[in-house]
């Protein structure tokens, strides 16, 4: 239900464009939706929606607050990151990895493991309860094709 409209038309400048705010009606009984909606260039609709019971704003392409655009595809482009948030994650931290196959020896009155590239240290076990851990377990660190980094 339009509530005010307007028409814009500039002579021989650009396309007319019409906006309208209203509220739209769902089937069921509920709440009015508040929205604005644009016919613009070459007719294309578009429509902003505000509903009041979930307390969200739906807008149908990328917003922008700010310096901060949400695109649709829920990347955030921000000036603190210089870019868009995955890009900026996808090339500041380590990605691709998973651990390879647990190694264990005995700790308590054995070897132990020295310290080696490529190895994290995930378990140290007390399988008697005593003060002293018996068993250590580390795992290779493998990166994109799973190729352990020795």
């Amino acid at each position: 239900m339009p509530i005010a409209k307007g028409l814009s038309i500039r002579n021989g400048q650009g396309y007319p464009g019409a906006v309208s705010f209203g509220y739209l009606l769902t089937e069921q009984m509920g709440f009015p939706i508040p929205c604005v909606h644009m016919r613009g260039d070459g007719g294309n609709d578009v429509l902003w929606q505000f509903n009041p019971k979930r307390q969200i704003f739906h807008s149908p392409g990328s917003l922008v607050a700010g310096g901060v655009r949400y695109n649709t595809d829920g990347n955030i482009f921000g000036g603190c990151w210089g870019s868009n948030l995955a890009d900026y994650l996808n090339s500041t931290y380590v990605r691709d990895i998973r651990l390879g196959s647990a190694e264990s020896i005995s700790a308590w009155r054995g070897p132990g493991y020295w310290d080696t590239s490529g190895y994290v240290l995930t378990a140290a076990g007390n399988s008697n309860t005593d003060e002293f851990i018996d068993t250590l377990t580390r795992r290779p660190i493998q990166k994109v094709d799973w190729w352990d980094i020795l």
